[in-house]
């Protein structure tokens, strides 16, 4: 387990899913697919909560990546 300021349920998921950070994150969230191609990139300021997505995926395995404060952070994701 990555220790990590935040967490995407429920997962595998439909395309609508929740991101719960404990900490502010102001950056960006970046979906790329297995390939390494980017999907969708879009900005978010996320203060400690939860905060619920609906994005349109295709059936498959995406890297979610969060970049903020000058690093980014990834979390696997099956979409169904």
């Amino acid at each position: 387990v990555m220790n990590t300021a935040w967490t995407i349920f429920p997962n595998p998921n439909s395309g609508r899913f929740t991101i719960n950070t404990n900490e502010v994150i102001i950056g960006s969230l970046r979906v790329v697919d297995m390939n390494g191609k980017q999907i969708t990139k879009r900005a978010v300021e996320l203060l400690p909560g939860n905060h619920e997505f609906d994005l349109t995926l295709s059936t498959g395995v995406y890297m979610f990546i969060l970049e903020y404060n000058e690093s980014q952070e990834m979390q696997r994701v099956l979409i169904q």
